[in-house]
């Protein structure tokens, strides 16, 4: 999990170790990342599609957080912390170009593949200030699966179904959820990145219903649509 906070708590970042959830923030690039930020939003999304999940962070500052820390602004830079396997991440927004670290008083961030180009996009909602729409460009250069799942003894919008998608690399697991961060949607499609992988060996959908659906031989760098009720087409 990942929650954001105040000024000088950091982002939370709780491993689930199976019986017990543990804050490996403060000893991670993740907490020292964050120290000085106040998050608004906040999320998992593989944007370079390596099938590890990355952390986005929007942040801005409130007449609360003024004059709590000599070092802390309204206005704050975004975070885009790069996982590298293993639960170990990496602050690559300094190498992201000027205009994704203009420092905003952000106020809600969702994403979506808005051009359709495969990788995801981010939209920022600022406060007194024109939103921000950050184009992924360069994310596509892996492969992907995008899964939209439709509900029919669940509800339509399939909040709750939870996506399993296997390949050579290994199995990975999305949840379709709602808002996760400030007053924010992201868009319902699941996104997967599969690396260098040419398909997935095997996508199972387990729905609010607890009816369960497996297909197999599922080629990557598509968008499907998983039907509770009718399976699995490509969407047009």
């Amino acid at each position: 999990l990942v929650v954001g906070n105040f000024l000088n708590e950091m982002l939370g970042l709780y491993h689930n170790n199976g019986d017990q959830f543990v804050d490996v923030a403060p000893r991670s690039p993740v907490g020292r990342a964050s120290l000085l930020s106040v998050t608004w939003g906040v999320f998992f999304l593989d944007y370079d599609l390596d099938g590890f999940p990355d952390i986005f962070a929007a942040n801005g500052g409130t007449d609360e957080s003024q004059g709590m820390d000599a070092r802390a602004r309204l206005s704050q830079a975004p975070l885009l912390l790069r996982n590298r396997g293993s639960g170990a991440f990496e602050n690559v927004a300094p190498s992201l170009g000027v205009a994704f670290n203009q420092p905003m008083m952000a106020r809600g961030a969702a994403y979506a593949d808005f051009d359709g180009d495969g990788d995801l996009d981010i939209a920022v909602a600022t406060l007194a200030g024109p939103a921000r729409l950050f184009r992924n460009d360069g994310g596509n250069r892996n492969s992907r699966l995008s899964v939209r799942a439709v509900g029919a003894r669940s509800n339509r919008s399939a909040l709750g179904a939870v996506v399993r998608v296997s390949g050579a690399s290994g199995t990975q697991w999305q949840m379709v959820h709602s808002g996760s961060s400030y007053a924010s949607q992201s868009d319902l499609t699941l996104t997967f990145g599969l690396g260098r992988d040419m398909r997935a060996s095997k996508v199972e959908v387990t729905w609010p219903s607890g009816a369960t659906q497996t297909f197999t031989g599922v080629a990557a760098n598509q968008l499907v649509v998983i039907d509770e009720s009718r399976g699995l087409r490509k969407a047009r």
